[in-house]
Formats: C-alpha cells, structure tokens, sequence
C-alpha cells in the first residue's frame, strides 16, 4: 500500500485516535523509534488527554505511516479493562480505512493477502444516516436552489446526559430545553475550492470532524453542503428558514470560507454579510425558531492583521518570544461595523467567530483549522458537564495558548452571545 495511501487514511483516523488512544502509551511508540525524546516529553507535557494524543498523532504523522499504523493496532489490540470495547469500536474503523487489517484475523494475516483493494475515501458528501422519520434538505446542484425541505412528521424524547451538577428542567427556565429527536438541524457549508481566491487546503477535515461530532455525540440532523456560491448560500439559508422548526430545540450553522470581517465569500468570490445570514432566522423571519437558540460557526477570516501576540504575565515560559507587539483587537472604526445588533428580534443567538474584527484565522492543510478543531475536542471533553459558552472560553484558551504559527502570530477566537439562558448540549446515549 504506497505510503501517502497510509498517511491519508492515518488523516482519516486522526480525530477518532486522538479521542481513543491511551497517551501513557507514549513509551511504547518511543521504544519503538516512533517517537524522538523531546516529542515524547510534550506528550507527557500535555494538559489534558486530548492534547497529549494530539501531540502523540502529530508525530506519529511525521514517521512511516506503515509502522505506525502498525503499532496502533498493536497499542489498541494490547489494551484490557475498561478500554477494551471503546478500542473495539476504534479498531473497526481502522478495518474499514486500512485494508492490510482485519479485527477478526488480524495484521499479519491479513498482510499475507495480495493485491488488497484501496482504502476506503472520506466521502465529501455521503449518504447520511437520517432518520426514517427526517427527509434532508437535500443537495444543491450546481446553478440551481436547494430542494425545499420536507416536513418532520414525528419528534421524539431525547435520552441525554444530564449535567451532573444541574439537575433536571424541573419547572426552572434557566436553560434552554433540549428534548427533541434530533435535537435540530446542523447545516454544514464547507467551501475549499474558489474561482478566484485561493483554495481552503485541509478545511475537509474540519467539516468531516463537525459531521460526525453533531450527528453522532449531539444528536443533530446533519445536511453538508460543498462549494456554495454566494447565490446558492442565500437559497440555502432560505429553505431552511422554510421549514417547521416548531418540534426542534435547536438550529447550528456552520461556515467554513474565506471571509472579512462581518462578511463571508462564496465560491464565487461574492460577499454575504453575515448579517444577513442570520436574519434568516430571527423572530420575525422564523417564529418556529423564536426563543430557541441558534448556534453560527463562522470560520472565516475577518480581516487581513496578524496577531503577534503579547508576553502573558502568567506564563512560566519567559524569554521564548522573540517579540512582544500588543495587537489592538478592536479600534474606534470597527467596534460599530464588526459587531452584533442586539435587537429584541436577534435574542437566543451565538455567533462563534474563529478570530476578532480586522486579523486572520489559521488553518492546517493536514488537520484543518485551529479553531474548528479546539472546538470539536473541546465539546467531545466538556459537553457532558459544562454548557456552551464555558465550552467557548475553553475554545478560547486552548487556541490562544496553545497555537502558534510558524511565524509566531497567534489567534483568538471572538465568540458573540445573546442568550437569555444557559445552554447545554449534553452528548445522546446509543441505544
């Protein structure tokens, strides 16, 4: 299997090992040769779990795919107790993606096989799992308008996590409720390819990480969409004003672009205000939306500036900044045009942008953008206990502190609120 085949399918797998993998195996990979020292010690540095394996995955991505690939299997197969049928579940997906692998015969016999089919591609549209009782939206042909939405016919009772420390609704209006099946849509625009701006590398990683994240751990209907022009944006956000929302609990849109500030691209290189986008669905426009909250993932830039970031007082790591440049986030000419109306229409939304008014958004061709990813990580670690905007500043900090471009310029993340109650996304239990 040639090499950039494994290091693809090593992609693939990469937000499902990050979530699955036990970090303290570190060693068995740096016994191996997998791992240099100094890597090593950053994933013993790691704060969390989930960075631990994010530094674990992104050296192994640096070594021969093959033996790495090979040694997971051999980490995840090796593991007992608690772990073992959440590595079951790991190793299933690895068969799917790696055809050298078989969870029933394993490795090597598998190896022994000739000719073996290639591995399986991330659809950049797939077949989803809908519902029987949901219809989608559907997929927009190129030069034409969405299929209008049809109706939802039956909502059910969600079985859902209930923050430990909160307790149940009981009567209270301090949160918003969360009991539907599926909890909403979650509409997905993912623009990678522009006819005359450069071309969004990696951002396919970010949206495949949001599917998956909404459909399968929030319980959300998930429709993606791929390389919207401007117009097909506006048909888009129509249709789904369009439908009866009355029997959802919730709306998320996300926005992968290119994009200035308060405003978005198409592929067409036309601008959308992001304004606009969410008129769609305030309360004069979309009463079956009206006093439920609608969640915007903007991940676009929002101006050309680069933050170079300024010494934080307290860090311990003094001295490895070459420069301190105070980055002024916000000025007198920005405060009115970059920001959010709070009129009585736009209650109940989050607009989480990926960057402040007027600086740029960083994204890896490898592993998609720094915002999009923190936020998923964060909400597979958090959603079960804390609600959305301390998931938000969590967002916040992890980027701003723990990415860096190679030219140290640094980014922080903006979200905007203007919820009346608290939020909790708590993840769905299988049955």
């Amino acid at each position: 299997m040639a090499s950039s085949s494994l290091k693809q399918t090593l992609k693939a797998l990469y937000a499902e090992l990050v979530r699955g993998l036990d970090p303290d195996s570190a060693s068995e990979f740096f016994s191996e040769g997998l791992l240099t020292n100094s890597e090593k010690e950053s994933v013993d540095a790691g704060a969390t779990r989930t960075k631990k394996n994010r530094n674990l995955m992104d050296a192994l991505l640096r070594r021969d795919p093959e033996k790495a690939l090979q040694k997971i299997i051999e980490v995840l197969e090796g593991e007992e107790g608690e772990d073992k049928v959440a590595n079951e579940v790991l190793l299933r997906k690895i068969e799917e993606k790696y055809p050298h692998y078989s969870y029933e015969n394993g490795l090597q016999q598998q190896q022994q096989q000739q000719g073996p089919p290639p591995p399986a591609e991330v659809p950049t549209r797939e077949p989803m799992n809908i519902p029987v009782d949901i219809k989608p939206i559907g997929v927009i042909p190129r030069g034409s308008g969405p299929t209008k939405p049809a109706a939802i016919p039956q909502i059910a009772q969600v079985s859902a996590t209930t923050p430990h420390n909160e307790g149940t609704d009981g009567g209270r209006r301090d949160r918003y409720p969360m009991n539907s099946v599926p909890r909403g849509y979650c509409i997905i625009i993912n623009n990678e390819k522009f006819a005359t701006l450069r071309e969004r590398a990696g951002s396919k990683w970010d949206a495949d990480s949001l599917e998956e994240l909404f459909r399968e751990y929030l319980g959300f209907h998930v429709e993606r969409y791929n390389d919207l022009d401007s117009q097909r944006i506006r048909k888009l956000m129509k249709s789904v004003q369009e439908q009866d929302h009355s029997r959802l609990s919730c709306l998320v849109v996300a926005i992968l672009s290119h994009g200035v500030n308060g405003q978005v691209y198409g592929t067409d290189g036309v601008l959308i205000k992001v304004d606009d986008l969410t008129d769609y669905f305030n309360g004069r426009w979309c009463p079956s939306l009206n006093g439920k909250p609608k969640i915007f993932l903007l991940q676009a830039c929002r101006g050309g500036n680069f933050d170079y970031g300024a010494i934080n007082p307290e860090s311990t790591d003094s001295g490895e900044m070459d420069q301190s440049v105070v980055s002024q986030i916000l000025d007198e000419d920005e405060t009115d045009g970059g920001g959010y109306s709070l009129l009585p229409d736009n209650a109940d939304f989050i607009l989480a942008y990926a960057t402040t008014p007027g600086y740029v958004s960083w994204r890896n061709s490898a592993f998609g953008t720094w915002f999009i990813k923190a936020f998923v990580d964060t909400m597979y670690d958090k959603a079960s206990t804390d609600h959305f905007m301390d998931n938000l500043i969590e967002v916040n900090r992890i980027v701003a502190e723990e990415y860096e471009s190679r030219g140290k310029q640094k980014q922080m993340p903006a979200p905007v609120t203007t919820l009346r109650y608290k939020l909790y996304l708590p993840p769905v239990k299988r049955k």
